[in-house]
């Protein structure tokens, strides 16, 4: 909805509030996405999509045997993974692609 009326600026400011934040942290992104460009036209009434950013980031890591990975592991014992399907079994994103 960036052509919408103040959307621009909301998220001009939203990127400027992003870099400052990154700055500080000492971090540094390499993608992202956002919703404040979304609009659609129902009728007589224009429906905005709720203003969102989502990224992905990255830092230093000064000592690669302190990180943790997704996969699973299992030291002794055992365990359970559960699957809930919040899709209804249609193998849904759950709004991302």
């Amino acid at each position: 909805a960036a052509k919408l009326a103040g959307e621009g600026a909301k998220m001009y400011d939203a990127c400027q509030a992003l870099k400052d934040s990154l700055l500080a942290l000492g971090a540094g992104i390499d993608g992202g996405k956002d919703s404040l460009s979304m609009a659609a036209q129902c009728g007589d009434e224009v429906v905005k999509a709720p203003g969102e950013l989502t990224l992905t980031c990255y830092v230093t890591c000064p000592d690669v045997t302190k990180t943790v990975t997704p996969d699973l592991k299992v030291t002794g014992g055992s365990t359970t993974l559960l699957l809930i399907d919040l899709g209804g079994g249609k193998a849904r994103l759950g709004g991302s692609s």
